[in-house]
């Protein structure tokens, strides 16, 4: 049983950093790259690790053969957050 969990959460944390890699980079590629200091690895670590399941694999879908539909998300949040703050 030790060695299924163990099995299971080496992959759930595989998954977690090739997730963490491709949103840096996603990132990147909108806003410029930015060097990684504590806060910007505590939001990875949040965005990679504080979603359910299905989103979880839905990053690392996407991440692996789309990642210009990543970068294009990050570009048009981007951009509603811009309009978001004109407005006020």
């Amino acid at each position: 049983m030790t060695q299924i969990f163990l099995r299971v959460l080496s992959v759930y944390l595989a998954i977690a950093i090739f997730n963490m890699i491709t949103v840096k980079r996603a990132f990147d590629e909108v806003y410029g790259h930015k060097p990684l200091n504590w806060q910007r690895f505590k939001m990875l670590l949040k965005r990679v690790t504080c979603l359910p399941l299905k989103l979880f694999l839905m990053d690392w879908w996407f991440g692996l053969w789309h990642f210009d539909f990543m970068v294009d998300c990050v570009r048009s949040a981007k951009e509603a957050q811009d309009r978001a703050r004109a407005r006020a």
